[in-house]
């Protein structure tokens, strides 16, 4: 899609993957603040809601090269619905696990 349909070069596709893992990356960094001040259930409401946002957001934006900082602002949003997805699953995976299995937990859930 961007690069056939906004025209964006390799590079800028390459930047705007990095604007999303890098928010990923920060939403790890602080997961556990997040699920104190948010908890898992808004964690994954607001998931729901950013990728929902993305998505709509690729809907309406017009294909357009000049839009690329656009395209990296959206991106971020990729890195808040999948880095709170995975922080709550993990920790509402372990929370369900009886004493002493909570790491197969975890695992199960990452591995569906």
């Amino acid at each position: 899609y961007w690069l056939y349909d906004v025209k964006i070069t390799s590079t800028q596709i390459g930047i705007a993957a990095n604007f999303g893992i890098v928010m990923e990356i920060l939403i790890f960094f602080f997961g556990n603040n997040c699920i104190k001040l948010f908890g898992t259930f808004w964690m994954l409401i607001f998931a729901q809601i950013a990728m929902t946002v993305r998505c709509w957001a690729y809907v309406l934006l017009p294909p357009n090269p000049s839009l690329v900082y656009l395209i990296y602002s959206i991106e971020l949003l990729k890195g808040v619905a999948f880095g709170f997805t995975q922080i709550a699953g993990v920790k509402l995976a372990s929370d369900a696990a009886p004493k002493g299995l909570e790491a197969t937990a975890q695992a199960l859930y990452t591995s569906v």
